[in-house]
């Protein structure tokens, strides 16, 4: 059945999110010297280890689903935070990184470019880059069976909500965290994420009233038709997002006509029997993830956070 009701307190009280929301109460690193991201993101500097460029990322990496699944060293490079990460050869997000991030315009495109193929490997498609607005994508099933099976990509989760919080798109957030609530409580694709659903993920939500949007969801209280119509109204976007989609990736497919988005696919009969059901035993579950034990890099997009799960 549902999940038991979800108060304030439920979403806010594990201590990295606590940390996340008081902005680290101020104690955030900002060393002139350390610029690893900012040089990341103008494409002069590779990720590593073992990693590339960005355009290449972006361009050849995209696609390749199983190199994103098993690489360990490029998410803390697309995903810069300010927190310490596993990968000893990323560095911690600075300040005035994150200032000239947002500033710069073919920054902003390349970031909207990392978020969307992050996206389409989670199984959904960015609609609309000045919404953030999200649907499943062609492969979501797929996508999404991975997601619920290889925990470690719950800590990938955190990690990107965390960044878009950093470098200006707070407003993707909401889309992404009803994007998770959907497939955790309603087509159960996400069925073991619903604890990092409430300790992490609809805690990172730091604007006015949309933690509370997304609990009023969560407890039943307002609908999933409700809540994509909020993500639609342009009044919650900043005003410099007006270019709707990064020039260099192709444009979205328009909605598809029938139910909204999140939905649509909810009335189809789960024909994908690989697909976990909640009563599975967690530890069974985990043994999915055993290619990657005993690789010291299984770990590397953990924050300190993580070590709390």
């Amino acid at each position: 059945g549902d999940m038991a009701r979800v108060t304030r307190e439920d979403a806010t009280q594990e201590r990295s999110t606590r940390s996340y929301r008081r902005r680290y109460d101020g104690r955030v690193p900002n060393a002139p010297s350390c610029s690893s991201n900012l040089r990341f993101y103008r494409n002069e500097i590779p990720s590593s280890p073992h990693g590339a460029l960005i355009e290449v990322i972006l361009n050849e990496w995209k696609d390749d689903m199983r190199l994103l699944e098993t690489h360990h060293g490029y998410v803390q490079w697309l995903f810069p935070i300010h927190e310490e990460g596993m990968n000893a050869n990323a560095q911690v997000l600075q300040v005035h990184e994150a200032e000239r991030m947002k500033a710069d315009p073919q920054i902003r495109e390349r970031m909207k470019r990392s978020y969307a193929m992050m996206m389409r490997f989670y199984g959904a498609d960015v609609v609309n880059f000045v919404t953030g607005e999200l649907r499943r994508s062609e492969n979501f099933r797929e996508r999404l069976n991975n997601l619920n099976q290889r925990a470690h990509n719950w800590l990938r989760v955190s990690r990107v909500l965390k960044w878009l919080g950093e470098v200006g798109f707070e407003h993707y957030k909401l889309p992404l965290v009803f994007f998770l609530a959907y497939e955790t409580l309603d087509s159960k694709l996400l069925s073991r994420c619903s604890d990092s659903l409430v300790d992490f993920w609809i805690g990172t939500l730091r604007r006015d009233g949309e933690l509370d949007v997304i609990l009023a969801y969560i407890n039943r209280e307002l609908s999933a038709d409700d809540l994509l119509q909020q993500i639609r109204s342009t009044s919650r976007c900043p005003a410099e997002e007006a270019s709707p989609s990064p020039s260099s990736s192709s444009q979205p497919p328009p909605p598809s006509p029938q139910r909204p988005e999140a939905a649509a696919a909810v009335e189809q009969p789960d024909e994908n029997p690989g697909l976990s059901s909640a009563g599975d035993d967690t530890a069974h579950n985990l043994q999915a993830d055993s290619e990657n034990d005993g690789n010291p890099v299984q770990q590397d997009e953990e924050t300190a956070e993580d070590k709390a799960k």
